[in-house]
């Protein structure tokens, strides 16, 4: 095994540790997400300012109700991104639980919203199946990876 110096003392090496190796894709993922929530609630509040909801409701009913509920889950979301971005540079042990319930509500998001929206708009079930399998195939790959990962263990201590 590895041993490394700090000062006159030596320490058995734990393995990789820090931001970086494959922890580096969930950072860049973690910066980029809470603008992808605030151009989401943007355009959500662009309808919600534009729209003649009266006209849309008759064609799509349910259609405010689903507008509002996406709104107010966005800027939740926004704001759950925020906490756990701060918390993953700073090393938080709690990090890697809110990396998962990132990733674990994120997928949920998507499914209920696609199916939510497929259903009140009638439109391709196909088109939704594309929408959610990005966020299911990163649930998929970085839940396992916050739970059984070296660097994660080491990194977040």
């Amino acid at each position: 095994m590895f041993r490394k110096k700090w000062g006159n003392n030596e320490y058995p090496d734990m393995g990789p540790e820090g931001i970086g190796g494959w922890l580096i894709l969930p950072a860049i993922g973690l910066l980029i997400a809470p603008f992808t929530a605030y151009l989401s609630c943007y355009e959500l509040l662009q309808i919600l300012s534009e729209g003649d909801f009266e006209g849309a409701e008759i064609i799509y009913p349910g259609i405010t109700l689903y507008v509002i509920i996406d709104l107010t889950v966005f800027l939740l979301l926004l704001i759950y991104q925020l906490v756990t971005l701060t918390a993953f540079f700073l090393k938080k042990p709690y990090t890697p639980t809110l990396m998962i319930i990132n990733y674990l509500v994120g997928l949920f998001i998507s499914i209920s919203t696609n199916i939510w929206g497929t259903a009140l708009m009638n439109s391709d079930p196909n088109l939704a199946l594309i929408s959610i399998m990005p966020n299911f195939i990163g649930t998929l790959i970085w839940v396992p990876y916050f739970l059984f990962s070296k660097r994660v263990k080491n990194t977040f201590v």
